[in-house]
């Protein structure tokens, strides 16, 4: 933003960091001056990428990205300016005037995309070589591909390919083919569906998705394995002994059916319903051991049902939005002796002093749709403790973006679709993003509070809390800029000592920087960097877990302004202390020098340099650190056309303790990636 780049290949690449998991990525639009490209575009996962098919023309061009929230709210946009100068002297443009080639095709061959080939090599010698697992070679392979078959009818292929594939762990390599048009989405491969935020968030599913949306009534169905088979394997020197426990296949079923279009009103119900496979590993123990006792090397092999509805709103074209989210789940943790009869799971429900529930056809009679037996969870689901509930808003005003969640997630709330949810959590989160002063001040307060042991079954209950502040002022690209932050975390309980799980925890952490666009050297455009971070933990019923950290560093980013020359100088201190423990402070030092050339409009020269020191007091001992790292990169890459390029490069690492014998190494490496668009 705001730099002046020579008249040569334009290739735009923006990285969506969506912690949230709240943007719409088919919602992306990319406008390159006024111009709506998104159709010319690579769009895969959280990255989006843009070849201009022929230079851009020298003077200033402007980039705006738009983009919407999964509820359907405009998320604010990102926008830019940059210049174009004149290509290097003497040297003349090699453009493919790719567009005026395609003039005449039909559209289906009108594809867009590229094509991806990388290899590494590696060596690792030393006395601690026998610690490092890289591999002494590795491959992938990428194919994006995106186009339009006429009318409203679109689609996307990825293929990618890894030579870190195998069988012994869950898939790398990924392969999908999607269908789009108005009214449906057909997917085929890989899909990550996210259908409820409670229930079924972007777990990958390997076999096929569909979205039918007819405006009042829309069904969307997802079908395959989110997990496939991995066998147990036992120690060979110790068969008495489990190295790998291996999973299940994994088969997943999930329905949702929703009413609107989520332009106002959407009034959803989701089904879903995963289940290990139970036949896809065979039979494995471990021999007997001192006592004659064998285990099983497979893990207990789960069933999962949940079922949801949600409830969605949008007014005032998006700049309002409430969405509503319940689910309530059944999970049982081991089905391996199958589904048990009414009469058993009487005894059982008696047994652990609950009523007895009558369902109205026998439970074995149910296990193609859920399994029932004694390791239910929860044994007693009319308890409620499996219930989830989700309430998020948005409102725009003015400047400001206003959010809020609420939500609550039973103790025994299991959902396979989205694993990483948090479970026997209940609190509120709100925030406000604004801008002051002619847009030159940004603001973004938040708050939140949560707590556990929402089904009273622990002795007491922990809370947490978080205040934040953050601040950032900049006029335009070439005034200074400043930011500060501030953060606030607690983390408590009524408990008196540590043996009753008492917990009163503290952590504040404070970051202050700035950037100055500056010319210390006639001729050189230069940016200097400067940030501080300090983060201080502490436990007031344990002082060992008190911790300090603090983080320094300076920057200087420079470019020639008559050669394409640019070169940058970065260096950090951090100085990193266990508050309860004495000659308990490390101190790291790392300097970064990173330097481009562009010899012709076609070949760029890189080099980097990385230096990075650690050391500890000597009365630390063993537990302390003493080491230097130096790495050594340099290559090139090179643009025979528009749409392609190649890099290489070579590197050394050299690690040394000197606190330690025996772990020292250097390492080769070598990395070559091709890369083809068209």
């Amino acid at each position: 933003p705001g730099e002046t780049v020579p008249q040569t290949t334009s290739m735009i690449s923006i990285s969506f960091i969506d912690s949230e998991r709240q943007l719409d990525i088919n919602s992306i639009r990319l406008h390159v001056d006024g111009n709506d490209l998104t159709a010319d575009a690579n769009i895969n996962g959280d990255l989006l990428v843009w070849l201009a098919a022929t230079p851009l023309n020298q003077g200033p061009h402007r980039i705006v990205i738009l983009m919407k929230a999964r509820d359907g709210s405009d998320l604010p946009s990102i926008n830019w300016s940059f210049m174009v100068g004149p290509p290097p002297e003497g040297v003349t443009s090699t453009a493919l005037p790719v567009a005026e080639a395609r003039k005449g095709l039909p559209s289906w061959a009108l594809a867009q995309g590229n094509v991806i080939v990388e290899g590494a090599m590696n060596s690792v010698g030393g006395d601690g070589a026998e610690y490092r697992r890289e591999p002494a070679g590795t491959a992938k392979v990428a194919l994006n591909l995106r186009g339009r078959l006429g009318g409203s009818w679109r689609y996307n292929a990825l293929a990618r390919f890894s030579s870190y594939e195998s069988h012994t762990m869950q898939p790398i390599n990924r392969l999908g083919f999607t269908l789009r048009s108005n009214w449906l989405t057909l997917s085929m491969g890989d899909v990550n569906p996210r259908m409820q935020e409670l229930i079924l968030w972007g777990r990958r599913v390997r076999g096929w998705s569909l979205d039918l949306r007819g405006g009042i009534v829309n069904v969307s169905v997802v079908s395959g394995q989110s997990r496939r088979s991995v066998s147990p394997q036992l120690y060979d020197n110790d068969p008495t002994k489990i190295w790998r426990r291996g999973t299940w296949q994994q088969d997943l079923l999930a329905i949702r059916t929703y009413f609107g279009s989520g332009r106002g009103l959407q009034f959803g119900f989701t089904f879903m319903k995963a289940r290990d496979d139970t036949t896809s590993l065979d039979p494995l123990r471990t021999a007997a051991d001192v006592n004659g006792l064998t285990r099983s090397a497979r893990p207990d092999p789960k069933d999962n049902l949940v079922v949801g509805m949600d409830l969605s709103l949008r007014a005032f074209r998006g700049k309002f939005s409430v969405t509503y989210n319940n689910a309530i789940s059944l999970f049982n943790n081991d089905i391996t002796g199958g589904a048990i009869t009414q009469a058993d799971l009487d005894t059982l429900m008696i047994d652990q002093g609950y009523d007895t529930i009558e369902l109205p056809i026998d439970p074995a009679d149910l296990a193609d749709l859920f399994i029932l037996n004694a390791s239910m969870i929860p044994l007693d689901p009319t308890g409620l403790t499996s219930l989830a509930h989700q309430v998020r808003g948005s409102l725009q005003v003015g400047t400001h973006t206003f959010g809020a969640r609420w939500r609550s997630i039973g103790g025994s709330y299991h959902t396979l679709g989205y694993s990483s949810l948090p479970r026997d959590r209940a609190g509120l989160r709100v925030q406000d993003s604004f801008r002051m002063f002619n847009n030159n001040l940004g603001v973004t307060v938040g708050w939140e509070s949560f707590d556990d042991n929402l089904d009273d079954t622990k002795a007491v209950t922990t809370g947490t809390s978080a205040l934040t502040l953050d601040l950032f002022w900049q006029q335009d690209a070439t005034t200074p800029g400043f930011s500060v932050g501030y953060r606030d975390y607690a983390r408590q309980n009524d408990a008196v000592d540590l043996s009753g799980g008492g917990v009163d925890e503290t952590t504040g952490t404070v970051s202050a920087g700035a950037y100055f666009p500056m010319r210390f050297i006639p001729g050189i455009d230069s940016r200097l960097n400067i940030n501080y971070t300090t983060i201080g933990r502490k436990d007031d019923l344990n002082e060992l877990t008190g911790s300090q950290n603090d983080f320094y560093m300076v920057g200087f980013t420079n470019r020639f302004t008559n050669r394409p020359t640019e070169f940058s100088v970065t260096y950090g201190i951090n100085t990193s202390e266990l508050t309860g423990y004495t000659d308990a402070l490390t101190t790291f030092n790392r300097l970064l020098l990173k330097g481009r050339h562009a010899i012709n409009q076609n070949l760029s020269a890189l080099a980097d340099i990385v230096m990075t020191t650690a050391s500890s007091p000597e009365a630390a001992g063993s537990l302390g650190l003493d080491y230097n790292r130096t790495e050594m990169t340099g290559g090139a890459e090179y643009h025979w056309s528009t749409t392609s390029y190649a890099s290489l490069r070579a590197g050394y690492i050299s690690y040394t303790d000197n606190r330690q014998t025996g772990f020292d190494t250097t390492q080769f490496v070598v990395r070559l990636r091709l890369t083809q668009a068209f």
